[in-house]
């Protein structure tokens, strides 16, 4: 079986996956292990087998002529609906629509498909706008425009014209480890999100009296909206009802959740139940004592709580907490749970600036 330069897909293709058969999988075996070893490295360890027919179709269209990845040799994809299938490769470089287009919007959704930039390379410009290589004319970098012919695609609202030229490319040199020193050179690296403080005594006290007040400012939140519609007279005003009606108990049960998740949980995100009730009750304290409403008195406006990010009101409330024992608590970092650490191995990568040879050092 030769490598086809066409490839078509449309729902079909992607639920069935007829096009991805066992001879596919044996022509294409090396592309479909680089293609799961990143997939495992994004999303874990065990993911990798997870992975569907559909998703290597999938990949094959976000790759197209990218060397050594699943789509490098397709030259052509034929879309029955293009625009549903959520596809996203940035090589495309010609659109021909076959099929009447039943909208102008249409047209411009179609014509976006090749309006992803191939190139993130910056080109040096000088005061006539010509480009230039030369550093000391250069005025302004910017990305250097690119093209694509797009035909049988009708465009009502803009005027019909000459596209210049295409620029050409520099040469790009490609960035990766070299296999023959990954063994003795390899540099690990970890991957963290963040950090959290580890407590380790069970002992949690509470001291707010230092801490600024926790402000809700009331104007922000639209309280009232009026939806209507440009084809119908009929008119509905929405409130925000919901969150009033609300317990106060189970905004205080949110917030504590979302303490446990960003500050007392292990390395492996695993939550520290045995807290709950202590911290329950200092997130109550701090609801009644350190929420201040402002342009309301109304207590039940501190309800809208509910629609602040979660890790904020979690990082104010910790600060609070344990403020005279920081000699019993240590920062802890907090890993990406899917990949831990990072390697030198992984880099590859294409750059289109100047490289220089160095020597190698190996102190």
């Amino acid at each position: 079986m030769k490598k086809p330069p066409t490839l078509l897909i449309d729902s079909d293709a992607l639920e069935n996956s007829e096009q991805i058969n066992d001879e596919f999988k044996k022509i294409f075996a090396s592309e479909i292990a680089e293609f799961k070893k990143d997939y495992a490295r994004l999303h874990g360890q065990g993911s990798a087998e997870l992975i569907t027919d559909a998703q290597i179709l999938r990949e094959v269209v976000n790759t197209v002529g990218k060397p050594g990845k699943l789509g490098a040799h397709i030259r052509c994809v034929v879309s029955v609906s293009m625009l549903t299938e959520g596809w996203d490769a940035n090589t495309v470089t010609h659109i021909m629509g076959i099929r009447k287009f039943g909208s102008q919007l249409l047209c411009e959704q179609v014509a976006g498909r090749a309006l992803r930039r191939m190139h993130y390379y910056l080109q040096g410009y000088d005061q006539d706008g010509n480009p230039t290589n030369d550093k000391r004319k250069t005025l302004i970098e910017k990305f250097p425009p690119e093209y694509a012919h797009i035909i049988g695609v009708p465009f009502k609202m803009f005027k019909g014209g000459q596209s210049a030229p295409p620029p050409e490319y520099p040469e790009l040199t490609h960035i990766y480890a070299l296999p023959e020193r990954e063994k003795t050179h390899e540099i690990t690296f970890p991957n963290l999100i963040g950090y959290r403080i580890e407590t380790l005594t069970n002992e949690l006290k509470y001291d707010f009296s230092t801490i600024e007040n926790f402000e809700v400012v009331c104007s922000d939140f639209p309280l009232q909206t009026t939806m209507a519609s440009a084809f119908l007279p009929k008119e509905e005003t929405l409130q925000v009802q919901s969150v009033f009606e609300k317990r106060k108990q189970e905004i205080i049960f949110l917030i504590t959740k979302a303490l446990i998740n960003y500050h007392f949980s292990d390395d492996n995100q695993n939550p520290k139940f045995q807290y709950f009730g202590k911290l329950k009750e200092i997130v109550e304290y701090w609801y009644q004592n350190k929420v201040i409403l402002i342009g309301e008195h109304d207590e039940k406006y501190k309800k809208l709580l509910y629609f602040f990010e979660p890790k904020i009101m979690a990082d104010h409330i910790r600060r609070g907490i344990n403020p005279h024992l920081n000699t019993t608590e240590f920062i802890r970092p907090v890993f990406n749970y899917y990949n831990k650490f990072g390697s030198t191995k992984y880099v590859n990568a294409h750059t289109a600036k100047a490289v220089f040879p160095t020597q190698k050092n190996d102190w």
